[in-house]
């Protein structure tokens, strides 16, 4: 009876041999989702390096402001605008500058204070602080030849980190104003070209935008009556008022009645890009 039973097992060797042959078939499976999984995340140095880059350029940003006579803290009444995450400098990942911002300026996801604003991989990669009571707003945007071969952030002196370097007002107020003049400072792209975006998202933020409006925009990559009425058909379909949509638009008549009512201002400029309708 114990020697049938004995014919009936299989062999320790054969299972060992099974054993080491499905070993060998999946180690390249395994070695390949290892290699997507790395090649998804930043290396320590990498991430490093780019939050460096942030709180940099939050202290540039804080200096910029204190140099015009602006009294402002370390934290608590900002909104940071970036495409960080998005824009690539060199095929190297920016997102680490996201938590660079953070630990200066004390801005999250949380409260609106940092929007991820959405754009292409190739685009440049710019920053824009907005200080709240003040309407003031520095706009750094990063010159990635300064950046070429370079693995430590201190190493680039000074203001050579960037190309462009801006203050200006942009609360709804100071516009109103002031049209025509920051109609021309439109016109010559003060903002890299991004003057639209970061005007109406500031200002749509500031005046208590919702969450879903706050994502619209990010998404969108700017504020215009695409999204209000793309606000207001979300807000209808789930019965709620359709209006809720319409009182974050203060700088509705420098930007998007200029094509009409106000054709005389020169603020009929092309860099404020055509809106979405």
């Amino acid at each position: 009876m114990i020697q049938k039973q004995r014919r009936g097992l299989v062999p320790i060797w054969i299972l060992l041999s099974v054993g080491v042959w499905l070993l060998a078939a999946t180690a390249p499976s395994i070695g390949a989702a290892q290699s997507v999984e790395n090649s998804a995340h930043p290396s320590d140095s990498e991430y490093r390096f780019w939050k460096e880059v942030g709180a940099h350029t939050a202290i540039k940003a804080l200096w910029m402001m204190r140099a015009q006579g602006i009294h402002v803290r370390s934290s608590g009444d900002f909104v940071v605008l970036t495409n960080a995450g998005y824009a690539k400098v060199d095929e190297r990942d920016t997102m680490g500058a996201l938590d660079g911002l953070t630990k200066v300026l004390k801005v999250g996801r949380g409260n609106h204070s940092l929007v991820e604003v959405h754009s292409a991989p190739n685009a440049s990669l710019w920053f824009a602080v907005y200080h709240q009571s003040s309407g003031a707003c520095a706009y750094l945007q990063i010159d990635p030849e300064s950046l070429a071969g370079v693995d430590n952030v201190r190493d680039v002196v000074g203001n050579q980190l960037y190309s462009i370097k801006a203050l200006e007002f942009i609360n709804a107020q100071r516009l109103y104003a002031n049209a025509a003049e920051y109609g021309e400072k439109f016109n010559n792209l003060v903002f890299g070209g991004n003057e639209f975006r970061i005007v109406t998202i500031a200002n749509g933020i500031a005046n208590g935008a919702s969450t879903d409006l706050v994502r619209a925009f990010e998404l969108h990559d700017h504020y215009c009556p695409g999204v209000t009425s793309g606000g207001e058909g979300t807000e209808a379909k789930n019965a709620r008022k359709p209006n809720l949509f319409l009182r974050f638009l203060p700088p509705s008549p420098l930007v998007w009645r200029m094509k009409t009512a106000h054709s005389q201002t020169s603020l009929k400029s092309t860099s404020l890009k055509e809106c979405c309708l």
